[in-house]
C-alpha cells in the first residue's frame, strides 16, 4: 500500500467527526447493515445469496407499527432486533404490570437498552389495534396496496452484448434489469402479491412466460383449528436450520447474541432469488398447546443435465443457484429437474418450553450424481433424501436454552445447542456448540455454522456483550471450529479460529463511534514452487475498522469509515488493503426530496484482502459490494415523494479503477477502467 494512501486516510479521519445509526425508511438500521456485512465476511467463495427479503417486515412496520402490548413472541421476532430473553422479559412485564403506556417504559424491562429502544421506536407502538375478526374477502379488498416498478443497467457495454471476439458467443437479451412487484397487506393477517424480474442479458419472456414470476397468498391468525394458510410461493423455517431454514440466516457479527434461528415457521415469499422458495401449499393447525404445520412443494430447479451413454439415462451433475439464463448454455440448464418437498412439524408449547418434531422428504425426478472429487465424497447423491429432527427452546427469566438434533436417512447425525444468559442488566453471554457428522446430509439447511451447509463441522462459539455505561458498550466473540474431511479450497482435514471485538461509544442519539477488530484463521490450499500437488496452510485475515457517525441536524447525518485489512494467503506472502468512505444522508419529513451519497477510496493489493461495505440503495434493494484493486467509488441516491401515493427514486453509481485497461473477463468484460450503473424505481401506494 502506498504512503499517499495512508496519508489520505489519516487526513480524512482528522477532518471528520462522527456518525450516527440513523434508521429511516431509506437507510436501513445499522444493525441490519452490520449483519449483512458480517454475513458476507464469513461467506466462502462458493456461496451465492440475495438479500431482497431482509427488511421487508421492517418497512411494513415503519408504516404500520407493531403494538408491543398485543404482539406475540412470533410477532416480536419478526422485528429482527430482539433476543428471546428480551421477548420473554417483555411478555412477563406485560403479564405482571399490564399494558405499557409509553414506548420509553421499555426502559423498565430487563435487557432493553436505550440504544435498542431508539431503534424500536420507529417500528412499534403502544396503541391498540383492531381486535375485530374480519371477513377474508374484506381483508383482500381492504388494507394497503403497493406497486413497485424498477429498471437499471450497467452503462458501459459488456463483451456479452457484442460479437467482438468473432465467435458469436453473446448474451441473448438486452443489458437492462427489470423488476415489478404488486403486493397487498391487511395488518399482519393477510397478504397476496406477484413479483416478476428479468436479469441483464436475459430476455423478458421465454416460451411465452416472464423469465421469473412468483406469486403468493398468505392468511394468518384465522379463528378455529386452522390458523395459517400459505398458497403459491412461501418460505419455511424448522428448528435451528439443520434440515430447513429458508431465507436470510444471520451469521457471526458484532451482535453477539444473534445465534438462534427464530421467526415464523411459514412466511410469504416475495424475493427474486430463484432457488430459496417452496411452491405449493402450507398449513398450520392449533389445538390447545399442540400445533401441526405441514407443507408440500413442487418446483423446477436449474441443473447441469448429463447423459449416461452406457445406461441411456439422464442425470444432473450439480444444482445451479445463480438464477441466470443469459446464454444458450445457461438456458439449457433452466428448470431441467423437478424437486418435490413434503414435510411437517408437530410442536408442543408451554409458557417456558417448546419442543418440536420435524420431518422433511426431498425428491428429484432425475438423480443428482456429483463430480467424483474427493471433497464431494460425503455430499448427497441420488434422487431421494429423508431428514428428521427434534428441536427445543426453554426460557426461564434471564436464561434461554435451545437446540436441535437431526438425522439423515444415510446414517448421518447432527446436533447444535445454544444458550443465551443475562448475567445482569448490563451483561449478556451467548454460547453455541455444534457437532455435524461428515455423513450428515441436508439439502435445505441453513444453521448457525462456519460452513454454508450443515456437513462435517465441530465447533464452539462464545460471545459476551457488556454495557459499561450508558455511553460505552463492548461486544466480543470467539469461535473455534474443525473439519474432519476435505473442504472447498482445502484438501485436508483442518481447523480454524475467528475472533471479534468491538468497542462502541454513543453520545445520546447524535454521535456514535466504534472501533472493531476481527481476526480469522482458516485452512486453504496453495502450491509452492514446482510442486505438483497442493499443500495446506492457514490463511490469516485481520480487519481493523474505525467508524464514526454524527447526526448534525435532525435532517442531516454524516458517516465516515476507515477499514484496513491484512491477509496472509500463503507462507511469506502478505497482502494489505485500505478502504475509506464518507457518507452524507439527508431526509426531511417536511420536504419531499431526500438523498444519500458516498465517496470511497480503496487500495487493496489482492482479492483475498477485499473489504465489504454496506451501501444505501433504493427501497427493497441491498448493495454490499466488495472493494478490491485501487480506485474510487461514488454513488448518489435521490428519493422524491411526488405525492402521498407516488414516490420516485433514482441511483447513480460509478467505480473508477486505477492502472487497469479492462474490467472482469469473458462475456462480462468491459473495455476501460469505469463501471457505472443507473437505476430508477417508482412506488405506487393505494
Amino acid at each position: 500500500m502506498s504512503l499517499h494512501s495512508t496519508l489520505l486516510a489519516m487526513l480524512c479521519l482528522a477532518c471528520t467527526t462522527a456518525i450516527a445509526q440513523f434508521d429511516t425508511l431509506s437507510t436501513h438500521p445499522s444493525f441490519i447493515q452490520d449483519q449483512l456485512e458480517s454475513y458476507l465476511d464469513n461467506l466462502d467463495e462458493e456461496s451465492d445469496f440475495q438479500f431482497n427479503t431482509l427488511g421487508e417486515d421492517l418497512v411494513h412496520f415503519f408504516s404500520h407499527p407493531l403494538s408491543v402490548n398485543e404482539a406475540s413472541a412470533t410477532d416480536l421476532r419478526r422485528l429482527g432486533m430482539l433476543t428471546d430473553l428480551q421477548i420473554n422479559n417483555l411478555i412477563a412485564y406485560r403479564n405482571t404490570l399490564g399494558d405499557l403506556v409509553s414506548i420509553y417504559e421499555l426502559q423498565s424491562v430487563p435487557h432493553f437498552t436505550t440504544e435498542l429502544i431508539n431503534l424500536l421506536r420507529r417500528f412499534v407502538t403502544v396503541a391498540q389495534s383492531s381486535h375485530a375478526k374480519q371477513n377474508i374477502w374484506k381483508m383482500m379488498s381492504q388494507g394497503s396496496n403497493q406497486l413497485f416498478l424498477r429498471s437499471g443497467r450497467i452503462l458501459q457495454k459488456k463483451r456479452g452484448f457484442s460479437d467482438l471476439d468473432g465467435t458469436g458467443a453473446r448474451y441473448i437479451g438486452d443489458p437492462n434489469r427489470y423488476y415489478a412487484r404488486f403486493s397487498h397487506r391487511f395488518e399482519n393477517k393477510l397478504s397476496y402479491g406477484v413479483t416478476t424480474e428479468k436479469d441483464p442479458g436475459e430476455t423478458f419472456f421465454h416460451n411465452g412466460q416472464p423469465e421469473f414470476t412468483s406469486a403468493h397468498l398468505y392468511i394468518n391468525d384465522l379463528s378455529g383449528f386452522l390458523k395459517t394458510v400459505a398458497l403459491g410461493d412461501y418460505a419455511i423455517s424448522l428448528g435451528q436450520g439443520l434440515i430447513m431454514h429458508s431465507g436470510f440466516g444471520r451469521g457471526k457479527g458484532a451482535y453477539v447474541s444473534n445465534i438462534r434461528r427464530s421467526g415464523r415457521a411459514i412466511r410469504p415469499y416475495t424475493s427474486v432469488d430463484e432457488t430459496r422458495y417452496l411452491r405449493g401449499a402450507a398449513l398450520t393447525f392449533e389445538l390447545g398447546r399442540l400445533s401441526l404445520m405441514c407443507f408440500g412443494s413442487a418446483s423446477k430447479r436449474d441443473g447441469n443435465l448429463q447423459e449416461n451413454d452406457a445406461a441411456a439415462e439422464s442425470f444432473i451433475s450439480s444444482l445451479q443457484s445463480s438464477g441466470l439464463h443469459r446464454t444458450e448454455g445457461e438456458r439449457v440448464d433452466k428448470g431441467v429437474v423437478k424437486q418435490h418437498l413434503l414435510g411437517g412439524s408437530l410442536a408442543y408449547k408451554s409458557l417456558d418450553l417448546q419442543i418440536s418434531l420435524n420431518a422433511l422428504r426431498s425428491t428429484f425426478d432425475l438423480p443428482l450424481i456429483r463430480n467424483p472429487r474427493p471433497d464431494n465424497t460425503y455430499r448427497f447423491n441420488g434422487s431421494e433424501l429423508h431428514n428428521f429432527s427434534l428441536d427445543y427452546t426453554y426460557i426461564k427469566q434471564n436464561f434461554n436454552l435451545f437446540g436441535e438434533s437431526a438425522y439423515s436417512d444415510n446414517g448421518g447425525w447432527a446436533t447444535v445447542h445454544g444458550a443465551l444468559i443475562g448475567l445482569s442488566k448490563n451483561i449478556d453471554l451467548s454460547a453455541f456448540y455444534r457437532n455435524i457428522s461428515v455423513r450428515y446430509q441436508a439439502l435445505q439447511s441453513n444453521a448457525f455454522l462456519e460452513s454454508t451447509s450443515a456437513n462435517d463441522e465441530k465447533g464452539i462459539y462464545l460471545g459476551i456483550d457488556v454495557r459499561l455505561h450508558s455511553s460505552f458498550r463492548i461486544s466480543m466473540y470467539a469461535d473455534h471450529f474443525s473439519f474432519s474431511w476435505l473442504k472447498f479450497l482445502s484438501d485436508s482435514p483442518s481447523r480454524g479460529q475467528e475472533y471479534l471485538a468491538r468497542v462502541t461509544y454513543q453520545k445520546k442519539r447524535n454521535v456514535t463511534a466504534y472501533f472493531q477488530y476481527r481476526s480469522e484463521r482458516k485452512p486453504v490450499n496453495y502450491r509452492p514452487g514446482f510442486q505438483l500437488t497442493n499443500s495446506s496452510t492457514l490463511r490469516s485475515r485481520q480487519y481493523f475498522r474505525l467508524h464514526f457517525s454524527n447526526q448534525l441536524h435532525k435532517n442531516l447525518e454524516l458517516r465516515t469509515r476507515l477499514e484496513v485489512s491484512r491477509v496472509t494467503n500463503k507462507p511469506g506472502v502478505v497482502y494489505h488493503g485500505l478502504m475509506i468512505y464518507q457518507d452524507a444522508i439527508y431526509r426531511s419529513i417536511d420536504w419531499p426530496l431526500s438523498f444519500s451519497a458516498r465517496v470511497a477510496y480503496f487500495d487493496i493489493e489482492d482479492y483475498a484482502a477485499r473489504i465489504y461495505a454496506y451501501e444505501n440503495d433504493l427501497l427493497f434493494n441491498f448493495s454490499i459490494p466488495s472493494y478490491f484493486d485501487q480506485g474510487f467509488r461514488f454513488y448518489v441516491n435521490i428519493r422524491w415523494r411526488l405525492s402521498n401515493a407516488i414516490t420516485m427514486e433514482g441511483r447513480w453509481e460509478q467505480t473508477r479503477f486505477n492502472n487497469v485497461s479492462r474490467l472482469s473477463s469473458g462475456l462480462e468484460e468491459i473495455e476501460g477502467n469505469l463501471r457505472s450503473r443507473l437505476k430508477v424505481q417508482f412506488k405506487f401506494s393505494f
